[in-house]
């Protein structure tokens, strides 16, 4: 304990004797400021050259997000064209078209009224109560119903109302349990259009016909199935503009975009529209 004691009291000592010599405090200032300067500026240096890095990175990184969203859009130009000169396409869009312009041939008033009002509790109930489960807003789908003509409205209630599929997979329905015209194209068209839209991972494909201002088929069998593109809701889409666009151009492979929006109430959110424009006047 005697020999702790005295070593202790030596050291500190010594640091006394050390703090008393201005002239070796001044000697050690001036030897360790300059070393703390040149540890700061590394610092710093290496901080920009770290975040200049990093910048750096991030600039490549979006560089190469921007050229694969490029050659997406560009293939998918590709595939529309090849879709619209197919002669499978022009045949599904003028049979569909035909089938469309007759489906409420067999209907009389009363079975029309009563569709409509099928269709519209529809929209009001399951439909809007699914629209708010899945998007977390509610909706008012009665101006797209009331936008229909006879034969859409025939059409929607097969395809969507009375359809045994949830919805958001309506698509799964090959075939009405009717055997008109609209149904017996559906049944050998739906399933070929269904495994383009699977495998190019499409929102949807639709069918229009330019010539009258009518989506005449679509895929996913949404709220705008078979409903007119120049008047009611849709007439200021994105999908009718793009169709516009394709159309006016006046060349088969002419391909049309539209904005990346919610055009209209649906499940598949926010999606860019194309469409390419095939046979005239279809598209």
């Amino acid at each position: 304990m005697a020999a702790s004691g005295a070593s202790t009291s030596s050291l500190l000592s010594g640091w006394l004797s050390l703090l008393g010599n201005r002239l070796l405090l001044a000697r050690l200032a001036v030897a360790l400021i300059p070393l703390a300067l040149t540890g700061i500026a590394m610092y710093n240096s290496s901080s920009r050259a770290i975040e200049a890095q990093a910048f750096s990175q991030l600039e490549t990184v979006r560089t190469i997000t921007a050229k694969a969203v490029e050659r997406y859009f560009d293939s998918l130009h590709d595939q529309l064209r090849v879709a619209a000169a197919d002669r499978m396409t022009t045949a599904a869009i003028r049979q569909f078209k035909d089938g469309l312009a007759r489906a409420a041939d067999r209907l009389d008033d009363k079975a029309l009224a009563g569709i409509r009002r099928e269709l519209a509790g529809f929209y009001t109930g399951d439909f809007a109560a699914e629209f708010r489960a899945r998007r977390k807003e509610d909706v008012d789908a009665r101006p797209f119903a009331e936008a229909l003509d006879d034969d859409a409205a025939a059409l929607q209630d097969l395809y969507i109302r009375r359809n045994p599929n949830p919805i958001g997979s309506k698509h799964l329905l090959d075939a009405a349990d009717d055997d008109s015209a609209y149904t017996q194209a559906h049944a050998v068209f739906h399933p070929v259009f269904r495994a383009m839209r699977e495998r190019y991972g499409l929102a949807d494909v639709f069918l229009v016909d330019t010539a009258g201002g009518n989506i005449v088929y679509s895929v996913a069998k949404e709220i705008d199935f078979v409903a007119p593109l120049r008047s009611g809701p849709l007439a200021a889409s994105n999908l009718a503009k793009a169709c516009q666009e394709a159309a006016a151009a006046g060349r088969r492979d002419a391909v049309g975009v539209g904005q990346l929006d919610r055009d209209q109430p649906n499940k598949k959110g926010a999606g860019g529209r194309k469409a390419a424009a095939g046979e005239d006047p279809p598209a």
